[in-house]
């Protein structure tokens, strides 16, 4: 029998026995509580994904001038002759030759990109519609930058904005490589744009969510650095 000073209330000895949990039970508390707290497997996987996906459009946004820049030279086929020979861009599109009686003359700084007739037949529409080409992303980014992020917070979450998001960017993607007119191009490009409120700035919030808070700067830095270093890495490409 305890002796009297070490007597519990009925209370007392009822709570310690709620409360207390085996030893080996709280040994694996705490194993599952530090595991979980840290920057494992999951988080990184989970981070590296977000950076690659949201530098997805970095290559063919930045290297738009590449993709809608033409040829220095051309050689136009003529039927009389049925030859060959050099002709200019002018030439070209003064006499409405058609795509498949000229080629560029291919080159060192020659790229094989959207101005081609097979492509978006861009030689000889105006510096408008081809400037107009990649300001249409930007208008998609201005029209709805603030809809996303408040969308996501006041109704679906941060995790299906940003998958619903990513999902149209993704048939965006395709169809503005698969485009053949420039006027779907144009769609295609502000579906793209449109989707950036979204992918970027509400999924890095929720990517931090997903990181223990001792990483989220660390995330953001990274998340940050990766798209200069794809410039410069691009940059030696071309």
């Amino acid at each position: 029998m305890e002796g009297e000073g070490n007597f519990k209330t009925y209370d007392e000895a009822l709570l310690k026995t709620i409360s207390s949990e085996p030893a080996s039970q709280n040994k694996f508390r705490r194993i599952f509580i530090s595991l979980a707290g840290r920057f494992g497997f999951f988080q990184l996987l989970t981070v590296l994904f977000y950076i690659l996906y949201k530098n997805s459009s970095v290559l063919f946004l930045f290297g738009l001038g590449f993709l809608t820049r033409p040829a220095k030279n051309y050689e136009c086929y003529h039927e009389e002759s049925d030859r060959w020979s050099y002709c200019s861009k002018e030439e070209i599109c003064s006499k409405g030759i058609p795509g498949t009686n000229y080629r560029p003359i291919e080159d060192d700084e020659y790229i094989h990109n959207w101005v081609g007739p097979e492509k978006l037949d861009l030689l000889c529409q105006s510096k408008f519609k081809i400037g107009l080409l990649g300001s249409m992303y930007f208008i998609g980014i201005v029209s709805t930058i603030l809809i996303w992020p408040w969308i996501s917070d006041k109704w679906f979450g941060r995790r299906s904005i940003f998958l619903i998001t990513g999902l149209i960017f993704i048939c965006g993607f395709i169809g503005l490589i698969a485009a053949t007119d420039i006027l779907w191009a144009f769609v295609f490009m502000f579906l793209c744009g449109a989707c950036f409120g979204g992918r970027i700035i509400v999924g890095l919030n929720y990517v931090i969510e997903l990181v223990p808070a001792m990483f989220s700067q660390r995330t953001v830095f990274f998340f940050c650095i990766s798209e200069p270093i794809l410039l410069i890495m691009m940059t030696f490409w071309y």
